[in-house]
């Protein structure tokens, strides 16, 4: 097995908190910039039906990210239920490389060997690859 097959759910973990974090500061700037124009239009700077239009268009683009959003933290919980669902050691292992640790750093902290420490690794994300892969049939 490859290094790259090894770390492939906690991978995906890693990317898909990257993903969620990026889908939350767009939402966040659409947002203030519908303030903006809820605020042009009130004040009377820009036409009301101008202002109401350009908010509309950005609903539009908001909308389907809340839906793209909530998939993405829908796949976070499942990913998260299934690695809890690891004890003693495993468990262990997997929560220290969701908060990005090297599997070198966790062998030192749990004081087991790197060998032992990637054995680990790769079993319970075997495990995980192969129920993600028939969840998603």
């Amino acid at each position: 097995m490859s290094k790259a097959t090894e770390l492939l759910p906690l991978k995906m973990y890693h990317d898909l908190c990257g993903e969620i974090d990026c889908l939350y500061l767009r939402i966040h700037q659409l947002e203030i910039e519908r303030k903006y124009y809820w605020k042009m239009g009130v004040r009377a700077i820009m036409k009301f039906d101008r202002a109401l239009e350009e908010i509309y268009k950005i609903d539009d683009v908001l909308r389907p990210l809340f839906n793209v959003l909530d998939d993405k933290e829908y796949c976070k919980k499942r990913l998260e239920t299934k690695i809890s669902e690891l004890d003693g050691v495993d468990y262990k292992v997997a929560v220290l490389q969701m908060q990005g640790k090297s599997l070198l750093e966790i062998s030192h902290e749990l004081g087991y060997s790197y060998d032992w420490i990637k054995r680990i690794s790769a079993r319970f994300s075997n495990r995980l690859y192969k129920r993600a892969s028939r969840a998603g049939r």
